[in-house]
């Protein structure tokens, strides 16, 4: 079988591709407007979160968490506006806007 996510702390099975984790928006929405940045994030345990938050604290950004769900949640919300969230590169999607520096975003390890 081939899991395309572990929970973190979970180390069975063996690793056999790692993703480019990127910020992402809709395409009209610019967080650089927001006093707090509106993440939208999966649930506890997954390690997109977990580089998100970890990011974040790291870099000192206020943020709040505006969605918390499932990876299609995320997606979705990051479509609707008005929320930023951090998806593998294989879920960008048209509609999606990569943030980076220019946002207060910097490139994260690969997930």
């Amino acid at each position: 079988a081939v899991v395309t996510e572990q929970q973190v702390g979970d180390d069975r099975g063996d690793e056999i591709r790692r993703e480019r984790a990127l910020w992402v928006s809709g395409v009209h929405f610019d967080p650089r407007s927001c006093d707090q940045l509106p993440l939208a994030v999966d649930t506890e345990g997954c390690a997109f979160r977990r580089a998100a938050l970890e990011y974040l604290a790291a870099s000192g950004q206020s943020y709040r968490l505006a969605i918390i769900g499932s990876h299609p949640v995320v997606r979705a919300a990051v479509m609707f506006g008005g929320f930023v969230g951090l998806i593998p590169e294989c879920a960008l999607m048209p509609g999606m806007r990569i943030l980076g520096p220019d946002e207060g975003l910097g490139q994260l390890p690969p997930v």
